[in-house]
């Protein structure tokens, strides 16, 4: 934020945080090392693929150490909202990524030490990209280790540990699940999980995208003191999230068994119930990524953090209950996190946001109220189009979801958007494209 000041300390605030990121490195070195060598206690690995995994996990950390410097030198990119260049960045890293893996594969067979080299090359490549961004874009940004004032190390260093914090109760809430079900249930189990996976993770995806584009917004408009234009910002988007994720959830809820049949294999129809519960806490938990973003910029992350921790902890502990202790597999583990998940961003999430904005306490909640019969309204449509359409095959399946979709559109714009977000809405719409406005009532 201090790019965006008058006669801002940006020079001072880069060099001491990138000083603070490289000691951060350091220390965790160690810790990485350790875990590495210690894979066999926490995770079933089979002896042929203990190598490779080694290989994955050492690539992947430094990856992440690289990730690390790399935030540092994007903040310019952040700094000045060239959403066209972080997005394109984040864009060419996931196609790179899904077709080196697919290349690789295909040309020199399949093996795990592959994914993990295609990661670190990848973390390598952002890290260039954003050091050249970061020279064209602040110039007057130099590494000089003269500007490192340790007088600011501790609040950048204080934001930087609740951040992490944070970032760790995440990992305990999206990486917990996988490894129970490798240690107490089975890795072949834990694979049929991972695949289930790849559906919900693509639709938090979807909310992930769309709320990092006000990200450098949401900065700069509060480093500017423009709080009027931010509260619209962030009403704007939680009105929106909610609305864009409950399409897809309502659609994989709905045509789960035949999306599952026809994408794995028969054999994975069985697994629809354990689909569904993943994706359909999303309508909470995909949502709440701008507010996140809000903390960030008021320096508020450390509530957020310490709750996030402690709910990561009872997440395990739900987990386990309900997966293994009481026996439900799969699907006690994906009851247990959305549960948990579900009741920390549908409660503590909306009111904590509403209370920095200034808001009314209750407006995320009507934001989610929005997402929610959104989603219901198109598993209706889903149903019955299914019941009707439907006959088996890609083409039809596709076909099902398309026609949901246009139906379920027109709907929850007439039956649930009210008036003033329809309006809101259109704004965002080209004139041409346009309703005309007395078609709005």
């Amino acid at each position: 934020m201090e790019l965006q000041k008058e006669n801002g300390r940006a020079n001072v605030v880069f060099n001491s945080a990138l000083c603070l990121y490289l000691i951060l490195i350091v220390l965790q070195i160690p810790l990485m090392i350790g875990l590495i060598f210690s894979l066999n206690f926490f995770f079933s690995i089979p002896a042929e693929l203990y190598h490779d995994t080694v290989i994955l996990f050492s690539c992947s950390s430094a990856a992440f150490l690289i990730s690390m410097l790399d935030s540092v030198f994007g903040l310019p990119v952040f700094a000045f909202n060239r959403l066209d260049i972080s997005s394109s960045l984040d864009l060419g890293k996931q196609v790179l990524r899904f077709c080196g893996i697919i290349i690789v594969f295909l040309w020199y067979g399949v093996a795990l030490r592959y994914i993990g080299y295609i990661d670190l090359a990848l973390a390598l490549m952002t890290l260039s990209c954003n050091f050249y961004f970061c020279r064209r874009f602040a110039p007057n940004l130099k590494i000089q280790p003269k500007e490192i004032r340790f007088s600011i190390l501790g609040p950048i260093f204080k934001m930087s540990f609740w951040t992490l914090l944070d970032n760790l109760g995440s990992l305990l809430f999206l990486r917990s699940d996988i490894w129970i079900i490798n240690r107490f249930i089975s890795a072949q189990a834990a694979g049929q999980y991972a695949a289930l996976l790849v559906i919900s993770n693509f639709i938090k995806q979807i909310g992930m995208l769309l709320g990092r584009q006000i990200a450098p917004s949401t900065m700069t408009l509060f480093a500017q003191k423009r709080l009027p234009e931010l509260q619209m910002l962030l009403k704007q988007t939680e009105t929106m999230l909610p609305l864009a994720v409950s399409f897809p959830i309502a659609i994989v809820t709905i045509f789960s068994r035949d999306l599952l049949t026809l994408w794995l294999n028969p054999g994975y129809a069985v697994l629809a119930p354990v689909l569904i519960v993943t994706v359909v806490h999303l309508i909470a938990n995909a949502t709440n990524f701008p507010l996140f973003y809000l903390y960030v910029a008021m320096n508020k992350v450390k509530l957020n953090g310490i709750i996030l921790i402690i709910l990561g902890i009872v997440n395990v502990m739900v987990v386990y209950l309900l997966g293994i202790t009481f026996g439900l597999g799969l699907l006690g583990v994906a009851i247990g996190g959305g549960l948990v998940l579900g009741a920390k961003n549908a409660i503590f999430t909306p009111l904590y946001g509403a209370y920095l904005l200034r808001l009314p306490k209750t407006f995320f909640f009507r934001t989610l109220k929005n997402g929610i019969l959104s989603m219901v309204l198109t598993c209706v449509v889903g149903f019955v189009i299914h019941k009707f359409l439907f006959f088996g095959g890609w083409s039809s399946l596709l076909l099902c979801m398309a026609v949901t979709g246009a139906f379920s559109l027109i709907g929850v714009w007439f039956l649930v958007l009210p008036i003033h977000d329809r309006i809101m809405l259109l704004e965002y719409v080209p004139k041409r494209f346009r309703f005309r406005k007395k078609s709005l009532s």
